[in-house]
């Protein structure tokens, strides 16, 4: 496994650790899947720390649907099929203070499950996710006011294309939040064990702050952050 590049500052990001591709984030509740035997690197940028794997690089999105996102992924994630969705959208309200006056875009909307329930209390939300391929519904030249990726960016492989194809749906005052658990949480030391680091959820990366900040940088875009797992850009 040679050194590459990281995937936003282009600097040196040697190899940082080695897990089974069968980890998964169950593993925080004690549960854990059989070794499959396959080895999954990890990388981490000595300059801006972002942690990454380069092993599916070369994947389809057939070989994402086949491999990780097939009927098993609710044994991994559990609450895949709505039940975080629900919990997620009467946090997003209180966020909002009420404002249904906002285009909304929900980006890696999985099953759409978040978007219906805030639609059914009288916001105005769009789904859509680029797993699947499908052309989003709404006209070509709509832009959004606000665009929601909950636990997105740590399943993107290409994270300047994925934050391209997200940003060109943006106003230009928008604001994008996003909810993915920094690695700073991990306090500079080396935990391959940690539960977020989960191939088989598909988390091929994991952001530092700075990294983060950098990457929405590239859009002219600045940063806060409430604790190490919800991150609000905007300009």
């Amino acid at each position: 496994m040679e050194h590459k590049k990281c995937k936003i500052c282009d600097h040196p990001a040697p190899i940082w650790g080695c897990v089974d591709f069968n980890k998964s984030c169950i593993e925080e509740q004690g549960n854990y899947l059989q070794y499959s035997g396959i080895a999954v690197h990890y990388l981490k940028c000595n300059n801006c720390g972002y942690l990454f794997t380069a092993d599916f690089d070369k994947w389809t999105k057939d070989d994402y649907r086949r491999n990780i996102y097939n009927d098993d992924y609710k044994v991994v994630d559990p609450d895949y099929g709505g039940v975080r969705s629900a919990r997620d959208a009467i946090w997003f309200t209180k966020f909002l203070n009420g404002d249904k006056s906002l285009d909304i875009l929900d980006y890696g909307a999985g099953e759409a499950a978040f978007g219906h329930a805030l639609n059914n209390a009288g916001y105005k939300v769009d789904s859509w996710d680029p797993m699947w391929g499908t052309d989003p519904e709404w006209d070509k030249n709509k832009k959004f006011d606000l665009i929601t990726a909950f636990e997105v960016l740590e399943h993107s492989p290409t994270p300047k294309e994925t934050l391209d194809d997200l940003h060109q749906w943006l106003k230009p005052n928008g604001r994008i939040l996003i909810t993915s658990l920094a690695n700073d949480v991990m306090g500079g030391k080396r935990e391959a064990t940690h539960w977020y680091l989960s191939p088989r959820n598909g988390h091929v990366a994991m952001f530092s702050i700075k990294s983060m900040e950098m990457l929405f940088a590239m859009k002219g875009m600045k940063m806060q952050h409430d604790g190490p797992n919800v991150h609000l850009a905007y300009y």
